[in-house]
């Protein structure tokens, strides 16, 4: 009883399989060899008898060719078999099926069968690809390939402050710049996830702005990008305002809404001291603009006090506005602005009085024409009274006269309770009500360097001025009044201011 081989991963007996695909290889080889009527290249039929005996012939019965040949047994009994033979090779002698395991999976030629040697011999053992072998079988099974997704790039976003910075200016200015698309949109939050700025519809590269931001407090900047290829994009970044050492406030004279004379400076005073090197830079953040449209200077009084006059004095009836805008300005090291300042003052009519210390009059002008002439005493020799331009800066209905604030102790020392004192300097001069001294008024100068007048006349010259009217004394024996004395800039020549 003869034995039989199975093809590995198979249950069917391999040897009526070999026959059938023996018979059909020969059946397609004359059918296409009649029907093409052309010679198959590289293709020899060699029919192998019985008795082991061969002969050959092309495919079509054209001439016999140097390609691989196809043996086909002539014989129904088991001797029959097909040999693939290679370019150059002998054809190997048949074997018997029965003893030689076949892969019946059949591809066209060059093609790639399912077998380790599906190129190779069929039933020879031989695993020499044949030529040609490449494309997929016509019958093949195997899914089509697809082409891998594309991905579109989402755009690059580079902004500052950095993400994770710390100690960032409140007034920092903030950017984004996108590579490879727009920013969209731009959002920032403060800690509390509030929104303090929320900027749509950019659609630019770039994009730039300078927020007013707390001290200490994290913020974090959202941007929205949008790819040159369509895709959308968010990206997140966060930074920190800083800790300042100190925080400096102004305050400015006059005040919002004064109404003042035309000879009012303006006087910005900063609680902490600035540095001369700094000097430059915050008097550029202070701002003076009037309806008059007057130009002038700043000039600082000390570390702590600058002031700010038009190179002549003010027209009547101008309005002006004065803003400090240093909030969030690093003013000094580690001092940063704490609040802005804005106000806006008017300067109403034009008054001005003229004190002659020789004549012992004061001359009182409004609008360049004289209103009234009152008898004054001003001081004596041992304490004369300053020559110069005198600024109304206070107005008193009582007010006791202490020489003690100006160095008067002992001898000759006072401290009496005066009426209607209108003081035209810090130094300690007044125009003020002086019963005592009506004597002299109109004659001589008696005082201690204030202007004296009657009660009446004092109180008629108080509640007729305003801040900023303008008081000129000359004549007197004193020196010239101080610039820091009061509002004494008028004192100064522009050019030197």
């Amino acid at each position: 009883m003869s034995s039989r081989s199975e093809v590995p991963g198979r249950r069917h007996p391999a040897v009526p399989v070999v026959r059938g695909a023996a018979a059909l290889t020969a059946l397609v080889l004359l059918v296409s060899g009649c029907t093409t009527g052309a010679a198959q290249p590289g293709v020899t039929v060699v029919t192998t008898a019985a008795d082991g005996s061969t002969g050959s012939q092309p495919a079509t019965g054209g001439a016999a060719t140097t390609g691989a040949q196809v043996t086909v047994g002539t014989s129904t009994s088991s001797a029959g078999s097909i040999i693939v033979q290679a370019p150059g090779e002998s054809a190997a002698p048949a074997t018997d099926p029965s003893q030689e395991p076949v892969d019946l999976t059949t591809t066209g030629a060059g093609s790639t069968g399912a077998s380790s040697s599906s190129s190779g011999s069929v039933g020879s053992g031989s695993s020499k690809p044949s030529s040609g072998s490449a494309g997929p079988s016509s019958g093949s099974s195997s899914a089509p390939s697809s082409a891998p997704p594309v991905v579109v790039p989402a755009a690059t976003v580079a902004v500052t402050p950095r993400n994770g910075a710390t100690k960032v200016d409140p007034l920092a200015r903030i950017t984004a710049h996108a590579t490879g698309g727009v920013i969209t949109h731009l959002k920032i939050t403060n800690p509390d996830g509030k929104i303090v700025f929320h900027q749509f519809k950019i659609n630019k590269s770039s994009f730039a702005l300078i927020p007013e931001l707390g001290f200490e407090r994290r913020y974090t900047v959202q941007i929205g990008t949008k790819s040159a290829g369509g895709r959308e994009a968010v990206s997140t970044s966060t930074f920190v305002t800083v800790r300042p050492k100190a925080k400096i406030t102004a305050s400015i004279t006059p005040t919002q809404g004064a109404l003042v004379g035309t000879g009012q400076p303006i006087e910005i005073t900063f609680s902490r001291a600035i540095a001369d090197s700094a000097r430059r830079s915050v008097e550029s953040q202070i701002s003076v603009t009037s309806t008059s449209r007057q130009g002038g200077a700043f000039r600082w009084y000390s570390s702590t006090v600058v002031r700010w006059r038009p190179a002549t004095m003010w027209k009547a009836n101008t309005r002006v506005t004065v803003v400090a805008d240093i909030y969030g300005k690093q003013l000094t090291p580690g001092g940063y602005g704490a609040e802005d300042r804005r106000l806006t003052f008017n300067v109403i009519r034009d008054v001005h009085s003229v004190v002659n210390a020789r004549t012992h009059m004061m001359s009182v002008y409004a609008g360049g024409r004289l209103v009234r002439e009152m008898k004054v005493s001003l001081g004596n020799d041992k304490y004369p009274t300053p020559n110069g331009i005198y600024v109304v800066t206070q107005k008193l209905p009582t007010h006791v006269m202490d020489s003690s604030t100006w160095g008067l102790r002992g001898a000759g020392a006072y401290r009496t309770k005066v009426k209607w004192a209108t003081r035209i300097s810090s130094g300690g001069v007044f125009v003020h009500g002086a019963p005592w001294s009506e004597y002299a008024q109109g004659t001589d100068n008696v005082s201690h360097g204030c202007i004296n007048v009657t009660d009446a006349l004092a109180e008629w010259y108080q509640k007729y001025s305003y801040p900023g009217d303008t008081v000129k004394v000359i004549n007197a024996n004193g020196p010239k009044l101080a610039a820091w004395d009061g509002f004494g800039d008028w004192n100064i020549p522009f050019a030197k201011y």
